[in-house]
């Protein structure tokens, strides 16, 4: 985000369910970086704030009832997703063959690795679906960690 201001004290929060870090600094540039360390506490996202403050720029005069050089604040928000790579596994599926009938038996195998390419026992779920019916409905398979549970009061 360009700031509207060479120069302006900003105040950088990083958020969700309150405010979690804070700090101050001096704007000296429109384009000035600032680094947001993000952790494993941020999973699954992170609210990030940057809130500038300008003071008076110029005198003010009652006769110019538009006061140009008043102080004035700019807000900028955003969300952070953060993914968990180290709980993503990969998975590779392998068919003996490419296209199977009705009815017909299918021999399939499924590895599974780490994050670290390490492979892994794991359980599995293989659904054998139609593809000409996915595609009418639009169907699109949906990523397990991004997937809310509310188990035991856990929020994945």
């Amino acid at each position: 985000m360009k700031s509207p201001w060479e120069k302006a004290t900003a105040l950088l929060t990083t958020e969700r369910e309150g405010v979690r870090t804070h700090k101050a600094f001096a704007l000296t540039s429109t384009q000035q970086t600032v680094s947001v360390p993000i952790g494993e506490d941020a999973i699954p996202n992170v609210y990030v704030s940057v809130l500038l403050v300008n003071g008076r720029t110029g005198s003010y005069a009652p006769e110019d009832a538009s006061d140009p050089g008043k102080p004035a604040f700019r807000l900028g928000y955003t969300e952070l997703k953060v993914e968990n790579a180290a709980k993503r596994l990969a998975v590779a599926v392998e068919a003996d063959r490419a296209e199977y009938r009705p009815g017909d038996p299918a021999h399939v195998r499924v590895a599974v690795a780490d994050a670290k390419g390490k492979g892994d026992s794991a359980e599995v779920t293989l659904w054998a679906v139609d593809y000409g019916i996915l595609s009418l409905t639009g169907y699109k398979t949906p990523d397990p960690l991004l997937i809310k549970l509310t188990t035991k009061g856990i929020l994945l």
